[in-house]
């Protein structure tokens, strides 16, 4: 399971390779943002390292114009903790990159794009962040359910470049409800 994971983790971040109208493309099509064309776009450090000195990953992080920072995550996976990761990445993400002796943290917008259709993905994720005598802050993280946009949304939407998840549908065609791999016996809807 980790091995399939990893496929699609990869895939994903390889999508950030691509032309920057492309990846500006899917960041107006995600965020509801108009960059121009001749926007720049600069992929921050996606690493941070933990107290216990373990190393974390996040998926993509990318400033546009030197001031707009966002944060996307994939999931092919049903993980209902992603919200506490993003913001852990999103902490250490603006913790890095804050301005000299500022004490003002400027978190990146995050959004993560799940790659299935699960009943528990909500529309988003929220994190309650209870300050002792100061309150309760709700940190929300927006879950775009790809399976759930048809490819006329899609396309509609700018986010061409998600497409070759499209073969990702196919396992709800090849696996049934209980996850069990059909027999090749069985018929496969067209």
């Amino acid at each position: 399971m980790q091995e399939i994971k990893d496929i699609f983790d990869r895939s994903f971040k390889r999508l950030f390779s691509l032309s920057n109208s492309a990846i500006l493309s899917l960041i107006n099509g995600l965020f509801g943002t108009d960059y121009p064309p001749d926007s720049t776009i600069v992929y921050t450090n996606r690493e941070s390292t933990d107290a216990a000195l373990k190393h974390h990953f996040a998926d993509v992080f990318l400033v546009i114009n030197g001031r707009h920072h966002y944060h996307l995550e994939a999931q092919v996976y049903l993980d209902t903790t992603i919200v506490l990761r993003v913001f852990e990445y999103g902490f250490y993400h603006a913790l890095e990159n804050r301005q000299d002796g500022s004490l003002q943290l400027d978190f990146p917008e995050p959004v993560v794009i799940y790659f299935i259709d699960k009943p528990g993905i909500p529309p988003e994720s929220v994190l309650h962040i209870n300050f002792p005598g100061q309150g309760t802050f709700d940190y929300h993280v927006r879950n775009f359910i790809y399976p759930r946009h048809s490819l006329a949304e899609l396309e509609q939407k700018k986010l061409v470049v998600l497409i070759p998840f499209q073969m990702l549908r196919l396992r709800a065609i090849l696996y049934g409800a209980n996850g069990q791999v059909k027999h090749p016996s069985q018929e496969l809807p067209v």
